[in-house]
């Protein structure tokens, strides 16, 4: 998908949940990733927030 095609609230999104993710993944990581469940939950984030760096990265604000 190009960038071009994404509405503006969906890049805008993507873009503040990109800055506000590592936060949520240093919270994990914090609490320990010693159990399956808590390691799936992870690296759930971290391909979340490169995914949303990737849909927001052209935002402009």
């Amino acid at each position: 998908m190009s960038q071009s095609t994404l509405p503006e609230s969906v890049r805008a999104g993507a873009f503040w949940l990109a800055v506000l993710l590592p936060f949520c993944s240093i919270a994990v990581l914090a609490g320990g990733v010693d159990t399956i469940s808590r390691s799936v939950l992870f690296v759930g984030l971290v391909v979340g927030n490169v995914v949303a760096l990737v849909l927001g990265h052209g935002y402009r604000r």
